[in-house]
């Protein structure tokens, strides 16, 4: 009886030090969580003794579980989109015509659903169903082995778009994609002459204008680009340079986010009634629309930021902008170099992000050990840590010593998919090349 007591006790005590961690790391996990932090390679030929691909890799985007991640890799018209699995660890060409041909112009900027199943792309290819000689967007469903045109106008066989089209983003369910396009013929309400931002629901085959002023307002009279929607499909996060979509607007490019349910254009870059007096760009949301991250060199966003670049996030139901870039532990250091590209999972209580700051870090693991290079980081807007991911596999390892960019993570965080030219973080990376990586953040895997 004592001794089941003693084991009660202890098992109550491991429990309250997971509960009181920095990071909390699922229970279920416990046995792994503080040793597995593995950085593997992702950017390999089909296998799991695959080689690692001797071209560029990079834009990785990972799943929600963080078992798939798509990247492109290759140049010009090379440029092919592949999906690595990393459970069965299979490498799948994404980038194919209906007929499964490869596409044969250059095809980049991978977006991958929820599942993993599904992956938007761009390209400029003339095999896969859209309009020859121009960037269009698609998207491959991997386990039927279908490529579907989503840059067209509504219904099933709608205009292909008459301009190029790019930067897509998919919601979790991946019915829903978001893009920009100089297209003309793909909704009305949008202006010539300028990018606009359109969403392409599959369920109901309508696309529609994103980028306008609230309810059915004008389009936007500038360029809005870089869309982001929400995990849910309920939120559509862009850059704008236009004026006529807030009143606040200053020509410059601002973040704004477009409510569906509500058809309201709101401006989210902006402090007490004042839109960022420098450009915002790089938006990215959260699962339903509730936090925005984005970056900025304005210095009217925080109190307390260098005039650097800097990571924000925008609470939308508050208001409150709050700083990301900086450190972890007992001085949080504000950022002391460029922070740039965040990335925000589904719940919104992380922020993944890179920066060539050289005090980013915490007492726990340490800092990137070279300041020279960018490196990639997660920071925890619950207990205000910041924690280096561009690093080799182990708790306190070395940090990259080359630029790691791109940073894409799971829901919750806990994984974190990457490009980066380091040659230390995998055995099997080749030099000279960038490569894409995943690493687990939290509660290994």
């Amino acid at each position: 009886r004592g001794r089941k007591r003693r084991a009660r006790l202890l098992w109550a005590s491991v429990l309250t030090l997971a509960l009181t961690l920095p990071l909390a790391v699922p229970v279920r996990g416990l046995g792994r969580a503080f040793t597995d932090y593995r950085t593997l390679l992702v950017s390999r030929n089909d296998g799991a003794n695959g080689a690692a691909i001797d071209s560029d890799s990079r834009e990785p985007s990972i799943s929600l579980d963080g078992h798939y991640v798509a990247y492109a890799s290759g140049h010009g018209a090379g440029s092919q989109v592949y999906l690595r699995d990393l459970n069965d660890e299979r490498t799948e060409l994404i980038s194919r015509s209906p007929s499964g041909a490869r596409a044969d112009g250059e095809s980049a900027e991978p977006a991958v659903s929820g599942s993993g199943w599904n992956v938007a792309f761009s390209s400029r290819a003339g095999n896969l169903g859209g309009r020859g000689g121009e960037s269009n967007v698609y998207l491959r469903l991997s386990r039927k082995g279908e490529t579907i045109l989503v840059s067209r106008a509504s219904g099933r066989s709608g205009g292909k778009g008459n301009g190029d089209s790019f930067a897509p983003s998919i919601s979790s369910d991946g019915e829903r994609i978001v893009f920009a396009s100089t297209a003309t013929n793909l909704a009305p309400g949008a202006k010539p002459g300028v990018v606009n931002v359109y969403l392409r629901d599959l369920r109901t085959d309508k696309t529609t204008l994103i980028s306008r002023a609230a309810g059915s307002g004008p389009g936007g009279n500038g360029d809005s680009t870089n869309p982001q929607i929400s995990a849910s499909g309920n939120a559509v996060v862009f850059q704008s340079t236009a004026t006529d979509l807030s009143p606040l607007a200053t020509g410059e490019d601002q973040i704004y986010e477009r409510r569906l349910g509500t058809a309201d254009t709101l401006l989210i870059s902006d402090a007490q009634g004042q839109a960022a007096n420098r450009a915002a760009v790089n938006p990215s949301v959260d699962g339903d629309g509730g936090r925005v991250a984005f970056e900025s060199a304005a210095t009217n966003l925080s109190e307390i930021a260098n005039p650097v670049d800097n990571v924000y996030v925008r609470e939308v139901g508050s208001g409150e902008v709050i700083l990301v870039s900086r450190s972890g532990g007992g001085s949080k250091a504000i950022a002391n170099g460029d922070s740039a590209r965040p990335d925000i999972p589904r719940d919104g209580r992380f922020v993944c992000f890179e920066s060539v700051a050289t005090n980013l870090g915490n007492p726990y693991d340490g800092w990137g050990e070279d300041p020279g290079v960018s490196n990639v980081y997660v920071h925890d807007l619950l207990h205000h840590g910041t924690f280096l991911i561009s690093r080799q596999t182990g708790r306190y390892s070395p940090g990259g010593n080359g630029n790691s960019t791109n940073v894409s993570c799971s829901a919750g965080a806990s994984l974190a998919a990457y490009a980066s030219t380091a040659t230390n973080l995998n055995p099997d990376a080749r030099s000279g090349v960038t490569s894409v990586y995943r690493r687990t953040i939290f509660g290994g895997r």
